[in-house]
């Protein structure tokens, strides 16, 4: 059974702008750091002025057996948005936050 013309066409429209809600709701995270077995492998958007710092505190402080993966963002705000995901408990995240809030 074909779609008239009309109706694909407002159910494409439709599709464009509900893609274009769900991205710009979505954060950008610009800052993300990846560590794997207690080494920092990948830094993207850190000012190079922290990154010694954030190294030093991920590597010898957090220090994660598994998969550590940090986002950072700047909200309009000016607030700092961080998400981290991997193998931590609460109260290790809750560092990382703390420590990425004081040092951006």
């Amino acid at each position: 059974m074909p779609f008239d013309p009309i109706v694909l066409a407002f159910l494409l429209i439709g599709g464009l702008i509900l893609y274009g809600i769900w991205t710009t709701a979505q954060p950008s995270w610009p800052i993300k750091i990846v560590v794997r077995r207690r080494r920092v492998v990948s830094i993207r958007g850190l000012p190079e002025a922290r990154v010694g710092r954030v190294v030093e505190f991920l590597e010898e402080d957090v220090a994660p057996e598994s998969r550590l993966v940090i986002q950072a963002a700047h909200a309009q705000s000016g607030r700092l948005m961080t998400k981290v995901s991997g193998a931590v408990d609460e109260g290790t995240r809750q560092r990382i936050r703390n420590f990425m809030h004081a040092e951006l």
